[in-house]
């Protein structure tokens, strides 16, 4: 048997590890490519309250011997998935850490017909520019056309959007545009307005994180500017903290990263068109984020004075990894007050 954090593995058969031993880490993986399981402590959770010992270790067994695909591994756990309630579904699925993957899971459990957010469809946004999108527009209005596009094509308008970073941008816009299609608004670290509300410090790392990146070093400069987003204001990082399966995850949005850098800070919108903003806007802030996303949630707050602003203590710009629970709860706040699918961008 080989242990790693959050991973135990056999050659033969699945180990079941009870919740509160030695060496029990509640991680709940999901490979970039879709797989669900494989022998990941999910696997395990999934057993024992699903009582399927054996078919989820035939399962992986099947997997590993190349018999069956990860979409079918993905297809088959979120069907066990979907036959429980919805308390029971939140419980297996939130009592570990996410990591990698959530696109692809969310959309497999939407598509088993699992609630995530009790009683809010989840829709899934990948932007252009990051993996499996095809190539970054570099246009924060082509970014919102996308997601109008999308909202429409399902027909689930109006739709809660939440957004995390630099994504606020394109929601923001989504909503002066498009007022229609938006429910309401969770902004998560919203990094609107960056150049009007600099620090020496954020200024520093993105010109070297550029210059880095024009001069071919890319891998240096995404692992420079990860680093810094998630730094906390206490010291150390997220970055650091993580898994390098977990890094490597991230290094693969670097292009969608750094054209999102070259695309503008949303100043674009002007005041006018944010006061224009009908649907309720929820501003969640990471207590430890980088001083520059404290200034731009804090005056993006300012320019929407029907903004409700909230705030996620103990987390960094990396939310959901440093307070997955307590993120998760806040959500369920900010979402309760709206009976619109949540659409995540």
């Amino acid at each position: 048997m080989t242990h790693q954090p959050g991973l135990w593995t056999t050659e033969d058969d699945l180990m079941i590890q009870r919740v509160g031993e030695p060496g029990f880490y509640p991680v709940i993986v999901f490979d970039l490519d879709g797989t669900l399981l494989r022998g990941t402590t999910v696997s395990l959770l999934l057993a024992q309250w699903l009582g399927q010992t054996e078919e989820i270790a035939a399962l992986e067994r099947a997997f590993h011997a190349h018999e069956i695909s990860n979409s079918v591994v993905a297809d088959t756990s979120a069907g066990w998935l979907a036959g429980q309630s919805t308390a029971d579904a939140w419980r297996v699925l939130m009592d570990g850490t996410w990591i990698a993957g959530m696109a692809e899971t969310f959309r497999a459990l939407a598509d088993a017909g699992v609630s995530l957010l009790l009683g809010h469809r989840l829709i899934t946004f990948n932007r252009r520019g990051y993996p499996g999108s095809g190539a970054a527009p570099r246009d924060w209005r082509a970014h919102a056309a996308d997601a109008a596009e999308l909202v429409e094509s399902l027909d689930v308008a109006p739709v809660a959007v939440v957004a995390h970073s630099s994504g606020a941008i394109a929601a923001l816009e989504l909503a002066v545009c498009r007022p229609e299609l938006v429910g309401s608004l969770v902004l998560l670290d919203p990094a609107f307005g960056a150049a009007h509300n600099l620090t020496p410090a954020f200024a520093g790392a993105v010109v070297k994180a550029r210059l880095l990146w024009l001069v071919g070093r890319r891998r240096r400069a995404i692992d420079g500017w990860l680093r810094f987003v998630t730094s906390y204001s206490t010291g150390g990082s997220a970055f650091e903290r993580m898994g390098e399966e977990r890094r490597e995850a991230l290094r693969a949005n670097a292009e969608g990263v750094f054209a999102d850098l070259a695309s503008g800070d949303g100043s674009h919108i002007g005041a006018a068109e944010l006061a224009s903003i009908r649907a309720p806007v929820n501003i969640i802030t990471a207590t430890l984020s980088p001083a520059f996303l404290q200034k731009t949630s804090a005056a993006l707050a300012k320019r929407l004075p029907s903004a409700t602003t909230r705030s996620l203590p103990g987390a960094g710009h990396a939310m959901a990894f440093d307070q997955p629970d307590e993120l998760l709860a806040e959500l369920r706040i900010a979402l309760d007050a709206s009976s619109s699918p949540a659409v995540d961008g």
